[in-house]
């Protein structure tokens, strides 16, 4: 193999990749409000309440819906995040 046929890939901050903004990151803010939930006496939701104080004066949400609703889709996260980590972007590839 000659040097110019070896393909170099610049390591990047994590946080400059789609899968951290679309995937670990909600999968983190999840986790929290469901840790919260459940060491408390199942009432507190911080990362919902705080989503739901922003968006109940448009939609009228609470902080029970979001909470809902991200609990629903986590699942999701996974597979954006096993998604976005394919190709090169695997470490044990290059």
């Amino acid at each position: 193999m000659s040097a110019e046929s070896i393909k170099t890939v610049a390591p990047i901050l994590i946080t400059r990749t789609r899968s951290f903004w679309f995937g670990i990151l909600p999968a983190v803010l999840t986790g929290i409000d469901v840790l919260a939930r459940s060491v408390t006496d199942g009432t507190s939701e911080p990362i919902a309440g705080a989503i739901a104080l922003v968006l109940s004066p448009i939609t009228g949400l609470t902080a029970e819906d979001v909470h809902s609703f991200m609990v629903a889709i986590a699942p999701i996260f996974a597979l954006i995040v096993a998604q976005q980590r394919g190709g090169l972007s695997r470490p044990y590839t290059t």
